[in-house]
């Protein structure tokens, strides 16, 4: 088993103990179990952050700063001007692009798989605020092509 993959069961084997000791009144209600589960994951995260998802160095840091260098030529690239994007100039100041941008911007502050996955479900709702369904696609593709 690969160090990354014993990481993440040794992590899971934790959390599942630690949620089977949530009883008692202080765990009576339904949002202080949310609120208990999301510390923890954050707490356990801030501890092994570094050992579990970049197990191998710099070698592993590498393909988050080519990602991040990547969003930001895109970002030089596509804005509320590009063409292929047909947003409306009425609506350029309105749009909220710069939110979007900065939303996918501080994704590596975040530590847990939660919220870096908030952090990209809020860039996708900006951008689909934007320019709807059709921008949100073409983005995607873009991506991928």
């Amino acid at each position: 088993m690969n160090e990354q993959k014993l990481w993440t069961k040794v992590c899971n084997n934790f959390v599942k103990k630690c949620r089977l000791k949530q009883c008692g009144r202080i765990w009576t209600k339904e949002n202080w179990i949310v609120q208990g589960n999301k510390y923890l994951e954050r707490s356990l995260m801030s501890y092994v952050y570094h050992s579990a998802l970049y197990p191998n160095g710099d070698a592993d840091q590498f393909p988050d700063e080519v990602f991040h260098k990547s969003l930001s030529e895109l970002a030089k690239v596509i804005t509320p001007d590009h063409p292929d994007l047909r947003i409306s100039r009425r609506f350029h100041g309105e749009c909220s692009w710069p939110s979007a941008q900065a939303e996918i911007a501080i994704i590596n502050a975040y530590k847990s798989p939660r919220d870096k996955m908030t952090c990209i479900v809020k860039e996708c709702r900006e951008v689909k605020h934007i320019g709807g369904h059709n921008l949100f696609l073409l983005l995607n593709l873009s991506n991928k092509y």
